[in-house]
């Protein structure tokens, strides 16, 4: 009977019974992917960036886990929003170590060889200020011309894309929230 109810409740109620009466893992029916397939639609564009890239961008996360790292990732952009995985780079240790920090901004300072033989900078990084967020601050301050953006993320109603900026006085720059609306 309390199964049934849990049943007829929905997935979300369902999922609960499972996980605290059963105390099993509630397991979606979803139909698993064969990442061989995605695999083979991978295009290959060789050391240059496509022809079609128009402007590089960044995102960065920086972890805790296992003595701390830092993720980078680095999308090529064209037309219509297109974009390209152009590289995922990771950075051992901790983001409070100046010596980690000199090694992000030496990273994005890089540049990437265009199909057309021109030498591409990382217009603009956006780092994640959810971890280590006194280290990104003063980061960023060190680095005024360099278009890093202190990212926010927020949690809201899914649907359309909410970003908000403001000046963060107390700590010298500008905070850009980013939530679904």
């Amino acid at each position: 009977e309390e199964f049934l109810k849990a049943k007829g409740g929905g997935r979300e109620t369902l999922r609960v019974w499972i996980n605290n009466f059963l105390a099993e893992t509630f397991a979606d029916s979803v139909k698993e992917t064969d990442w061989n397939v995605i695999a083979q639609r991978a295009e290959s564009y060789g050391p240059k960036l496509p022809a079609e890239v128009m402007v590089l961008t960044a995102s960065v996360d920086i972890n805790e886990a296992g003595g701390g790292f830092v993720q980078i990732e680095v999308l090529g952009w064209g037309e219509e929003e297109e974009t390209w995985g152009v590289c995922s780079h990771r950075i051992g240790g901790n983001f409070d170590l100046l010596d980690v920090q000199e090694a992000v901004d030496d990273f994005l300072s890089q540049t990437w060889t265009h199909a057309s033989g021109a030498q591409m900078k990382i217009h603009a990084t956006g780092f994640d200020t959810g971890r280590k967020t006194e280290s990104v601050y003063k980061f960023l301050r060190r680095h005024p011309g360099k278009h890093y953006l202190a990212l926010k993320g927020g949690a809201s109603t899914p649907g359309q894309m909410l970003v908000t900026s403001r000046w963060h006085k107390h700590q010298g720059i500008w905070l850009h929230s980013v939530a679904d609306r």
